[in-house]
């Protein structure tokens, strides 16, 4: 099904964390963030459910195949930058 190898937790300045999952899907799957969130939603608590899902090629990993989460934290505080000027355009 999928790699769940990467998940993480962002401060957003104003309503506090926001979960961004970062997805590997397996070879040959092609995950919607819909089927990845009713997936998560059964099997944790409704707080700890993304807000945010990233499909991607490839996780960034290390020479050792460690999953580079610094790297996925840069990428989510981008994409909760952009989200909250999106948000503050609306109004």
């Amino acid at each position: 099904q999928f790699s769940w190898e990467a998940s993480v937790r962002r401060v957003r300045e104003i309503y506090g964390e926001a979960v961004t999952a970062f997805i590997e899907p397996a070879q040959g799957r092609n995950p919607t963030s819909e089927s990845i969130v009713d997936q998560v939603r059964s099997r944790v608590a409704g707080y700890k459910k993304p807000k945010y899902v990233v499909v991607v090629d490839q996780l960034p990993r290390n020479s050792l195949g460690k999953v580079l989460k610094r790297e996925l934290r840069e990428i989510a505080n981008d994409l909760i930058k952009r989200d909250l000027s999106i948000e503050a355009g609306k109004g």
